[in-house]
């Protein structure tokens, strides 16, 4: 009877061993696809602060070009008072 007891026991702890073997392959493969798709958000991710860098900059381009705009505006305006003041009513 021990002889059937340990044989049991020997494929019982035989089957635990598999079934552990299984679960660390499942999980290393379960990491491995994790760690892929991580680095494939990252590398989204890195794209997408490229755009917003891009896109800051020319908002500052085109807020440059307005400020230029408003002072020549203002100039004109301030040319057209002094000409407007000469002038004889």
């Amino acid at each position: 009877m021990p002889d059937t007891v340990a044989d049991l026991t020997l494929e019982h702890l035989r089957l635990v061993r598999e079934e552990l073997s299984l679960m660390r392959k499942e999980m290393a493969d379960f990491r491995a696809q994790m760690m892929a798709e991580f680095g494939e958000l990252k590398k989204r991710f890195r794209t997408q602060e490229h755009h917003i860098v891009g896109l800051r900059r020319d908002e500052a381009i085109a807020s440059e070009e307005i400020t230029d705009l408003r002072h020549q505006i203002d100039g004109l305006v301030a040319r057209l008072e002094t000409l407007e003041a000469r002038a004889p009513h």
